[in-house]
């Protein structure tokens, strides 16, 4: 029997550089995504057809859950966006945007590669080796 917890987790990866840096509104938005997201990976209706589980979120229903303004959201999204924790995939009008979030986990790998200039092929012969 599994019980569903009234609480979120807060990702330890938020302590270390490229997340330290983040706004405290970016990583609460972060968590709540996240946590709708572990939802959709449940729930065939809020997956694309190879599986890969997205959210729908209104900037209006975002800026609810922050009680914040809309133009705050705006800017926190783009701040996920930009620091690779989230994509965005337009919708057509009047439909929310699909919200694809990314593991914190792999998006810090992604990161630390980055900054030091090693790409995933030599990353994986490291971890063959």
């Amino acid at each position: 029997m599994s019980i569903r917890s009234n609480y979120a987790k807060f990702p330890r990866e938020f302590n270390v550089e490229p997340f330290k840096k983040l706004s405290p509104y970016a990583k609460l938005l972060y968590i709540n995504l996240a946590d709708r997201s572990e939802l959709s990976e449940k729930n065939k209706e809020f997956q694309d057809d190879d599986g890969t589980p997205f959210v729908y979120f209104t900037v209006e229903e975002l800026s609810d859950v922050l009680d914040c303004s809309k133009r705050t959201v705006n800017t926190t999204l783009k701040e996920l966006e930009n620091i690779g924790l989230i994509y965005r995939c337009r919708q057509y009008a009047c439909k929310a945007n699909k919200i694809y979030v990314k593991d914190i986990g792999k998006a810090l790998l992604k990161a630390v590669n980055e900054k030091d200039g090693i790409n995933e092929a030599q990353n994986l012969r490291t971890i063959n080796s």
